[in-house]
């Protein structure tokens, strides 16, 4: 028999090396390995963004174990335990990596088996396009949808586990219990393919919007983020936002407020 060839994804061009690692990342999580998938889906964000910039990356390679620990060391700083979410479209169905800070537990997987790549896709251009008219409520439908997929399957785990950390790591202090995680949780998605269009802030439970809840943020790749502590008095900001329409697409009523007090 031919033997088979042995092919490294760091060889080939971005978009073959994205095919390969989405497939690992979909064999790793079939058989539970959340390590190994999430080292896939790393790669593969990585790959994308050098196809994009035409260039290498210097990314240093982390394992989920220290991820768990820089995730562990953000939420001390900042009171909120903060968690990674990575909602990743294969074909037939959502798959849905957690990963707590290193005090609360260890990182999980849901499946969300009934749905695929085109159903979501088809939600999405929905939420999107309704999200444009801002004296409809549309999009609520799509709101929901989406929460039910990307939320619904991992909330209850992580209210729990910031709840057991609150109990077990209060401590007594001037006759009052302290808390080691006062404010809300953070939820720091790492989005995949076309939910990065979404935001994330806008998904709603029926009576809440996920934000009302929970602190929200995107970002492309934790291996591409910095999570160390910055000095907020000498950081530099960019905001941008459409106050008059353009090119077809509608302004946003409260862009020049948001961006005033956001700059």
């Amino acid at each position: 028999k031919t033997p088979l060839a042995v092919v490294d994804p760091e060889s080939l061009s971005p978009l073959t090396a994205d095919d390969i690692y989405r497939n690992e990342a979909d064999r790793y999580f079939q058989i539970g390995d959340l390590d190994k998938a999430y080292d896939a889906l790393e790669k593969m964000y990585a790959s994308e963004f050098e196809g994009y910039a035409e260039d290498k990356l210097n990314i240093e390679i982390k394992p989920i174990s220290q991820m768990q620990l820089e995730l562990d060391e953000a939420s001390k700083v900042s009171g909120s335990a903060t968690f990674a979410i990575y909602p990743v479209i294969f074909k037939n169905r959502l798959e849905i990596l957690v990963i707590p800070p290193q005090g609360l537990g260890k990182p999980f997987s849901r499946t969300v088996s009934d749905v695929n790549a085109d159903k979501i896709l088809s939600v999405l251009q929905e939420f999107v396009f309704n999200l444009r008219d801002p004296l409809s409520n549309d999009y609520l439908a799509q709101a929901q949808q989406l929460h039910k997929w990307v939320m619904e399957p991992i909330a209850g785990k992580i209210n729990r586990m910031v709840s057991d950390a609150r109990v077990l790591g209060g401590q007594p202090k001037q006759g009052t219990v302290t808390t080691p995680f006062p404010a809300d949780p953070t939820l720091v998605f790492v989005m995949d393919g076309n939910l990065r269009v979404a935001p994330v802030s806008a998904l709603h439970d029926g009576k809440q919007f996920l934000i009302e809840n929970y602190a929200v943020a995107s970002v492309p790749s934790l291996r591409l983020t910095r999570l160390e502590q910055r000095d907020r008095k000498n950081t530099r900001v960019i905001a941008m936002g459409l106050s008059e329409e353009m090119q077809g697409f509608a302004p946003l009523p409260a862009v020049k407020v948001g961006v005033s007090a956001i700059a």
